[in-house]
């Protein structure tokens, strides 16, 4: 019973140690480019524009430092995170790769994006537990061969760079989602990887696809798939990206999506004239039934009036000069007596 409250006793000062040292290596690294609290819990650290850490249990598993245009290397104190899964060190200024970080065999997700960096080292394979390696927007004009020993990657983005080539070695991997947007001097073909990943995105590239099956969706320039032997397929087949597979319905959802808006908005638009037209039509005859009753009217109102005159003038003959002499004269008219006209 002692030996086990002293394995115990043991073991959580260990716990609190690791803990201890974790935090003191972050807030090392943090000082360094931002005011910190230091008397707080590092793991409590959440500054969304800035930094942020995460813990499991007694260790730090989460460490982002971003929007650091000052900062130009990943710091060589990170590499002591033995239990660091995921670093984010984005929209900085960062040079070259962190090769150094290789020792952490727990790393799981890299983060790099919108930095300076020009050059993936030979030493990338040797993250064996990474699962997510995002270097998007940099400068990087080549990769190497070595990043088919990233046996467990799922995710790649390599978009907005400067790739002229693809090595063959990365068709080894089962990836799940591949990001090579723009990267206006690639050139090659888009072969079978290990598994068809859920997304391929070769948007501006003059990359072409191997065969059917390759990726199960795309994102690509135009409506039309860039095959490399457009021969080999039907009209059909090269607007909507159907490859005969049992994810063809999703294979070219990019173009068929395009296709079927498209469709939706001429449909909207034929409703909307023929609207209009009958809108149109309407106010037209209801115009037209106005100018006809017009005539009509003004003829009944004449007749009524005259009507009421005749009826006047026969109630009482004597009342006629009454009458017509208290009608009023325009000024601009010529009075006429017509006293002696009357007969007594």
């Amino acid at each position: 019973m002692k030996f086990t409250k002293l394995f115990s006793a043991v073991l959580f000062a260990g716990l609190l140690k690791v803990n201890a040292q974790d935090c003191d290596t972050v807030k090392n690294i943090l000082r360094n480019i931002y005011q910190i609290d230091e008397a707080a819990n590092c793991c409590q650290y959440a500054v969304n524009d800035q930094y942020a850490v995460s813990c499991s249990g007694d260790a730090v598993t989460s460490l982002a430092i971003v929007n650091s245009p000052l900062l130009t290397e990943v710091p060589a104190d990170v590499a002591s995170l033995a239990s660091l899964e995921s670093l984010d060190v984005s929209n900085c200024n960062i040079q070259q790769f962190p090769s150094h970080l290789k020792s952490l065999q727990k790393l799981k997700s890299l983060a790099l994006t919108k930095n300076s960096i020009t050059e993936l080292p030979e030493d990338v394979g040797q993250f064996a537990a990474l699962e997510k390696l995002d270097l998007g927007e940099n400068s990087i004009t080549a990769v190497p061969a070595s990043i088919g020993n990233l046996a467990n990657l799922k995710t790649l983005n390599l978009y907005r760079n400067s790739i002229t080539a693809l090595p063959d070695t990365l068709f080894q991997i089962n990836l799940q989602k591949l990001n090579i947007e723009s990267n206006q001097d690639l050139t090659g073909v888009l072969k079978k990887f290990g598994g068809a990943p859920e997304l391929c995105n070769i948007k501006n590239t003059h990359l072409c696809i191997e065969d059917k099956g390759i990726c199960k969706n795309y994102v690509v320039n135009n409506t039309r798939m860039p095959y490399c032997h457009p021969e080999n397929f039907t009209e059909e087949e090269l607007e909507t990206g159907y490859d005969g597979n049992s994810s063809a319905d999703s294979t070219g959802s990019n173009s068929g999506g395009k296709s079927k808006t498209k469709t939706i908005l001429i449909i909207c638009g034929v409703v909307a004239a023929v609207l209009v037209c009958a809108l149109l039509a309407f106010l037209l005859i209801k115009k037209n039934k106005k100018a006809d009753n017009a005539p009509y009217g003004n003829v009944d109102n004449k007749m009524g009036e005259n009507a009421r005159l005749e009826n006047n003038y026969g109630r009482n003959p004597n009342n006629n000069y009454q009458q017509v002499n208290q009608q009023t004269v325009p000024n601009n008219s010529y009075s006429v007596d017509i006293n002696p006209l009357v007969k007594h």
